[in-house]
């Protein structure tokens, strides 16, 4: 279980190799529920979408940047949970574990994650950011400094007496949107 860079929320971590190994076979099986909250450029229109695009390298210079296409079999399914006009919160849940997955596929929605350096525009924020040349005016124009994704639930079997757990990480107090109280 990784996140990307910039990504806050919850992980799991495992203590012993016998945990280790069940919690990799609950990722590899795909039993682990995994929901996102995503803080998007633009009033999303659907409420709902389930989106089932696959996903590969997109080439060029940005070797990690990632290309709806040919490639290996990505789903997420997405839901609307506000919006101020300006920007959208929405729930993303992977089916499938894909690099960047999330990202790429509300970029290629037309909804990138507003602070996303890699997948606003052609990635010319990434290449200063490893240039360690990017300035508050890039920052500015992205919408934050950091990309505004953050896994906020995961649930998943204890591995040692299989009761079902689910952990949420709070909100983070950069997100400009909420979502409704459950």
């Amino acid at each position: 279980h990784r996140l990307d860079r910039e990504t806050s929320g919850a992980l799991v971590l495992a203590l012993d190799s016998g945990s280790a190994r069940s919690l990799y076979e609950q990722f590899l099986g795909r039993t682990v529920h995994k929901e996102y909250l995503a803080v998007v450029h633009g009033t999303v229109s659907w409420k709902k979408k389930l989106l089932d695009a696959p996903l590969g390298p997109q080439g060029g210079e940005i070797r990690v940047r990632q290309a709806v296409g040919a490639g290996l079999s990505a789903v997420t399914a997405f839901e609307r949970l506000a919006t101020d006009g300006r920007f959208s919160l929405v729930s993303a849940k992977p089916r499938t574990g894909r690099l960047h997955q999330i990202r790429a596929h509300l970029a290629h929605l037309g909804h990138p994650v507003v602070g996303d350096k890699l997948y606003i525009g052609s990635g010319e924020a990434y290449m200063k950011a490893v240039r360690r040349q990017i300035a508050p005016e890039d920052l500015a124009a992205l919408g934050a400094d950091r990309q505004l994704l953050h896994a906020w639930r995961l649930e998943f079997k204890h591995p040692k007496d299989a009761r079902r757990l689910l952990i949420e990480a709070p909100v983070p107090a950069d997100f400009p949107l909420r979502p409704e109280e459950s």
